[in-house]
């Protein structure tokens, strides 16, 4: 895509952390290992032409998957370019569009500056930020509100092109998901789920949280945003996961503010060798050691404290 690298060191994505494993159980007899390292590559037209060849989407096997592997690569065959010579790419169905492209790039840009701003981040990792086709925004749709995903080479940002009806909404989800480039590449991919959604509700600058039924435990918590969100008690538990993370991000914000909270980001990658290493004889997890490191709490002691006093 052309993305600008500069002096940007891209953290090394492993095989096994680009398994088909982060998408959901994928039938071992089925081709996605080479699909989905085509996606990885961004090589969409090659990823849907072998799903074509292969039928994986009879029966409805990974049919979210496939979903969203067919909705980018309509909008890479569909979409104008745009910003190609800078460490910042769009993609954008012009003609589906409300805002102009240079609306967009200002809100992309402003949304951008602003976490950079808050956070205290400077860094630039080549981001591809793509706007989807409208009719991908269905509620069978996985990560229909947006997301981000980190390819092998460059992160990429989806926003669904319903979102550019209101630049607002359109600011706050890009917000939300350039808080997740930032959580990835700062703590190395380190980053567990729950913290990497705190930190982006809290740089979307979202309204108050809600009301969490069920305080869960850390990975209580990674295991509620897997849940299936298309519809039913599935999309409800995603809901309120983000709510609880929300919680969680802004009693850490509480402490020792949003800066704190690019801080606790970079600890996940400031340890020495030993360090490392008896963080690994005694099974310590790098979001414990980064909480001890910047506010003197471990992972459980935070989970608590954030509880709301309902609970």
């Amino acid at each position: 895509m052309g993305l600008a690298r500069d002096h940007y060191q891209r953290p090394l994505l492993t095989d096994s952390a680009l398994s088909p494993e982060r998408f959901g159980y994928v039938h071992p007899g089925l081709p996605w290992q080479d699909i989905l390292r085509a996606y990885d590559l961004d090589q969409l037209d090659l990823a849907m032409q072998m799903i074509d060849s292969a039928g994986v989407g009879l029966g409805g096997n990974q049919l979210g998957t496939l979903r969203m592997i067919g909705a980018e690569a309509e909008a890479r065959s569909r979409a104008q370019q745009l910003g190609g010579h800078d460490w910042l790419s769009y993609e954008l169905i012009v003609e589906e569009a409300a805002m102009a492209p240079e609306e967009v790039e200002v809100h992309v840009r402003g949304a951008v500056d602003d976490v950079g701003r808050r956070f205290g981040y400077s860094q630039r990792p080549p981001t591809l930020v793509t706007i989807l086709p409208r009719d991908s925004f269905d509620q069978w749709t996985p990560s229909r509100y947006g997301y981000h995903i980190a390819k092998r080479e460059f992160d990429k940002v989806c926003l669904p092109g319903r979102l550019t009806d209101d630049p607002a909404e359109f600011s706050e989800a890009m917000r939300h998901e350039y808080g997740h480039v930032m959580a990835f590449n700062r703590t190395l991919g380190r980053c567990p789920r729950w913290l990497h959604e705190a930190v982006a509700m809290v740089a979307a600058n979202e309204g108050p949280s809600r009301m969490v039924p069920e305080w869960l435990g850390p990975h209580e918590l990674d295991r509620a945003f897997r849940a299936d969100d298309s519809y039913g008690e599935g999309e409800t538990r995603v809901w309120f996961a983000y709510q609880q993370a929300h919680e969680i991000g802004r009693y850490l914000k509480g402490l020792k503010g949003e800066m704190g909270l690019g801080t606790l980001l970079d600890a996940f990658s400031d340890n020495s060798a030993l360090k490392n290493v008896i963080m690994a004889v005694i099974n310590q997890e790098s979001e414990d050691e980064a909480l001890r490191q910047v506010y003197g709490l471990g992972t459980r002691q935070v989970f608590e404290n954030a509880r709301p006093a309902s609970h």
